[in-house]
């Protein structure tokens, strides 16, 4: 079977038997991070580093059909602007602002984008890097969407009318107007329980989020802004060691057997064979054109 995240921090070794036609892999700068996903004890300190060795750095290619793209997960690790050019050309594909909702050079939590992140989405645009929406929503989503002039991806994102009401907007999650106003050429869906159950609780047990929740997520965005603008946004990540509560992948979504029991759901929801598989890795693949496989 044929699969094309366009979110995940790393390929899980559980993976082996699924042919990756490529993937768009977040930059660890953690050192503990880079040597669980990785297997680097060199520990590459920089975004250049890591994109300049990035062929050492993840051993496990065996399922890699071409080259991976690579993303920044907040920009907060970019050092100025002079050195994009390079990181774009080593294949750094998207780059998300304000992860961590705090001060930056490129965005101020308080007014939004400063000259600098203005300048910064400007070089993007030139370069056809991605702004990768994922985590905005409200205010600060319109005001990027005012500033943004390039192309545009939603890696990893919810549908809100799927979630039950809380005191709190969930993590990701987007309503259908922001879906569409995104105007992104490639949506996500996460594989993380927190994000697609319906309810918004604490505890795995209480979660009950299942490889269905997913499959109704994906039918929906697919109903919001077309199937060929869908895509997987599975984002494989250590959540235990970083996350204060419990979180984790939905249970089977990092195997071969959960990834074919996706394709079964989505087909009993009425998802034809062609759009499972445009949204499992075609659409990702036309969008995003391969780096020669003689570069791995």
């Amino acid at each position: 079977m044929k699969f094309y995240p366009i979110h995940t921090h790393y390929l899980p070794a559980s993976l082996h038997d699924v042919d990756i036609e490529s993937a768009i892999i977040c930059i660890e700068l953690n050192s503990k991070l880079q040597n669980l996903y990785y297997r680097n004890n060199r520990n590459a300190k920089t975004i250049l580093k890591f994109l300049r060795g990035w062929h050492e750095i993840i051993e496990d290619k065996s399922s890699l059909q071409s080259r991976p793209y690579f993303a920044l997960e907040g920009e907060a690790d970019l050092d100025g602007l002079h050195d994009l050019y390079e990181m774009h050309s080593l294949g750094l594909i998207s780059i998300q602002l304000q992860r961590e909702k705090k001060l930056t050079l490129f965005f101020n939590p308080e007014s939004g984008l400063t000259d600098l992140g203005k300048q910064l989405l400007r070089l993007m645009a030139e370069m056809d890097i991605f702004l990768d929406l994922s985590h905005m929503n409200g205010q600060i989503l319109k005001h990027l969407l005012d500033y943004a002039p390039g192309p545009r991806l939603v890696s990893h994102v919810v549908c809100q009318d799927l979630l039950q009401w809380s005191l709190t907007t969930r993590a990701n999650s987007m309503s259908a107007d922001e879906l569409l106003a995104c105007s992104a050429q490639l949506y996500g869906v996460p594989f993380v329980d927190d994000l697609v159950s319906p309810h918004a609780c604490f505890s795995i047990a209480e979660r009950k989020a299942e490889i269905r929740h997913v499959a109704e997520h994906i039918v929906r965005l697919a109903e919001i802004v077309g199937s060929e603008r869908v895509a997987l946004g599975p984002d494989y990540f250590d959540y235990a060691s970083f996350i204060d509560f419990e979180i984790g992948i939905v249970q089977g979504l990092d195997k071969k057997g959960g990834l074919m029991q996706l394709k079964q759901d989505l087909k009993k929801l009425g998802v034809s064979a062609n759009d499972i598989e445009a949204i499992f890795w075609a659409n990702a693949a036309r969008i995003l054109p391969p780096i020669k496989r003689t570069d791995i």
